[in-house]
């Protein structure tokens, strides 16, 4: 997570910082929920709420957080471009033809509707 951190305070404040790669946004997605995904199943495996093999299923665990990680980032889409937040990585996106994140919900640009169905 430092990384992210080290990258976000040496650019500039309008800067946007981009994820570019699948790989280098599922370690940030892995960092943010993945660990938070392990602990909650030794929390439940420990409680006896969940079967207790549940707590050494560590790839498992790391998959439910990056799912629910990765849907808070497209369910805040919007709301992160506005701020200049761009966690969604160019290698999905660019797929479409888009150079910047944030055209993907601008429709007065010509073509924009069109990549973006």
């Amino acid at each position: 997570m430092a990384d992210y951190a080290h990258k976000a305070a040496l650019s500039p404040p309008s800067t946007i910082i981009y994820l570019s790669t699948i790989q280098e946004y599922d370690l940030y997605c892995h960092y943010v929920a993945g660990l938070v995904g392990e602990g909650l199943s030794g929390i439940w495996a420990a409680s006896g709420k969940e079967n207790p093999a549940i707590a050494g299923q560590l790839e498992l665990s790391n998959s439910m957080g990056l799912l629910l990680q990765k849907t808070n980032i497209i369910r805040d889409f919007r709301e992160d471009t506005d701020q200049n937040r761009c966690f969604w990585p160019v290698e999905i996106w660019g797929r479409y033809g888009f150079t910047d994140m944030r055209d993907m919900h601008h429709y007065e640009v010509p073509g924009t509707r069109e990549k973006a169905k």
